[in-house]
Order: C-alpha cells, then sequence, then structure tokens
C-alpha cells in the first residue's frame, strides 16, 4: 500500500499570489546581470568624475560579479537550511540600500566596496 506524500505547503488557489511571486523572482534574477553589465555604460563618466585610472575602473565593474559569485553559494545554503523568505528579503533591502549609497561614493574605492556590498 502505497501513501501520498504530502507538499510542505499546501498549493494555493489564487492566481494573484503566484502571479506575484513570479514577477518578483523575474525581477530579482534580472537585477544581477543588469548590475553587471550597465556599469559599463557609466565606466566612461566614473573615470572622469574620479579621475581613476584603468585598472580601478576594471575593479569597479569586476567588483560586483566576483562578489556575486563569491556570496551566492554560502548564502544559498543558509537560505535553503532555514530562513528563505528572511534572507531573500534582506539581500533585497542591502542591495538596494547599497546602491543608493553607490550614488552617493566619493571615490573610486569607497564606490569599489559599495559595488561589493551591492553583490
Amino acid at each position: 500500500m502505497s501513501r501520498a506524500v504530502q507538499p510542505s505547503c499546501p498549493p494555493t488557489d489564487k492566481s494573484t499570489d503566484r502571479r506575484f511571486v513570479l514577477a518578483v523572482v523575474m525581477l530579482s534574477s534580472f537585477l544581477t546581470p543588469f548590475m553587471a553589465s550597465a556599469i559599463n555604460v557609466a565606466l566612461p563618466a566614473i573615470s572622469v568624475e574620479f579621475s581613476t585610472g584603468a585598472v580601478l575602473l576594471t575593479w569597479v565593474a569586476t567588483s560586483y560579479p566576483l562578489a556575486a559569485a563569491a556570496f551566492l553559494v554560502p548564502f544559498g545554503r543558509l537560505a535553503d537550511i532555514r530562513w528563505r523568505r528572511s534572507i531573500f528579503l534582506m539581500g533585497m533591502w542591502i542591495f538596494l540600500v547599497a546602491s543608493g549609497l553607490c550614488a552617493l561614493a566619493t571615490s573610486s574605492y569607497v564606490l569599489i566596496l559599495l559595488r561589493i556590498l551591492q553583490a
């Protein structure tokens, strides 16, 4: 006699909830590649604003995907163990605050640190 496996969270019949979750996941999945490539458009203006050379500009562009790749596995594992929703919301808030602070950066070094925090 086989027993039916009960899902850990019962499915809801509300299509609005599913669409909202889908929209949030799509938006958050879009942010990482967008931020990694959008900085390339701003690099000439950043170079002029902070009077930086090519090496620091490379770090401005590279720091975000490097930090995102480094933090993806540990925080993904933490979210799998516990607090999936809380980890996701905390990450989105940190991203939002760091994005605002990137606009207020006073030097290229501060911008690089904020881009790491943003990731």
